[in-house]
C-alpha cells in the first residue's frame, strides 16, 4: 500500500562488516515511484532513481546520474554529483558537480565532452557554454562563450545580460543609468567628464 522497498538479499549487520556485494538497498515510496540503482531512493508520484546513490523526490522527477538529487516536478538530472530543484528543468549527463534551483534552466556542454560545476538560478535560464564553474542567475540570460558569471535580464521577447563577468576580468553592466546610486559605465563617465 503505497510502499515498495527493492532489496537485494537484505541482512542485518551490526557494523560495517558487510561484504561490498550486499550494499545495494534501493527504496521506492509512492505511487510508481522506482529506485533500481544501487543505494537509491525515489518518493513520490512518478519519480525514478535509477543512478547509483541516486535520489529523486517530488513528481515526475528522474535522475539517472550517480550521487545525484532531484525534487520538484518534471525536472531530470542525468548529471553526476548533481543538485537539482525547482520544475521543469534538465542536468545533462555531461555535467559533473552541476546545481540548478528555479524552473525550466537548462544545464548542459555545447562544445566540451563534459564540464564541472555549472551552475543556474532562477528562470528560463541556459549554461551550456563556457567554463568550468560558470554561473548564470536571474531570468532569460543571453548566454556568452567567454563569461565565468551572467546575471540574465530578459523578458518575453527576448534574452539579454543586466551584468556579465568575463575570463580576463573585466565586467559589464548593460543599461544607462537614471537614479543617482546606479552604476556608471566608463562610457558614461566620459560624457560627463566632456559636459
Amino acid at each position: 500500500p503505497g510502499w515498495n522497498a527493492i532489496l537485494e538479499e537484505p541482512k542485518n549487520y551490526t557494523d560495517s562488516s558487510e561484504p561490498k556485494d550486499l550494499r545495494h538497498e534501493a527504496f521506492a515510496f509512492g505511487k510508481k515511484a522506482r529506485a533500481t540503482g544501487k543505494r537509491s531512493f525515489a518518493h513520490g508520484n512518478k519519480v525514478e532513481a535509477s543512478g547509483n546513490t541516486a535520489y529523486a523526490i517530488g513528481q515526475e522527477n528522474k535522475t539517472t546520474g550517480s550521487a545525484s538529487f532531484t525534487g520538484g516536478y518534471q525536472n531530470t538530472n542525468n548529471g553526476t554529483y548533481s543538485f537539482n530543484f525547482g520544475s521543469s528543468n534538465t542536468i545533462s549527463n555531461k555535467i559533473n558537480n552541476g546545481v540548478i534551483f528555479g524552473n525550466e534552466n537548462t544545464l548542459d556542454v555545447d562544445t566540451e565532452p563534459s564540464r564541472n560545476s555549472a551552475s543556474a538560478i532562477g528562470y528560463q535560464l541556459t549554461n551550456t557554454k563556457g567554463p568550468d564553474g560558470k554561473l548564470v542567475i536571474g531570468h532569460k540570460n543571453a548566454e556568452k562563450l567567454n563569461t565565468y558569471f551572467e546575471v540574465g535580464a530578459g523578458d518575453i521577447d527576448r534574452n539579454w545580460n543586466a551584468f556579465e563577468v568575463y575570463f580576463d576580468g573585466r565586467a559589464k553592466a548593460y543599461g544607462v543609468p537614471t537614479e543617482n546610486n546606479d552604476v556608471i559605465r566608463y562610457q558614461e563617465l566620459e560624457e560627463v567628464k566632456s559636459n
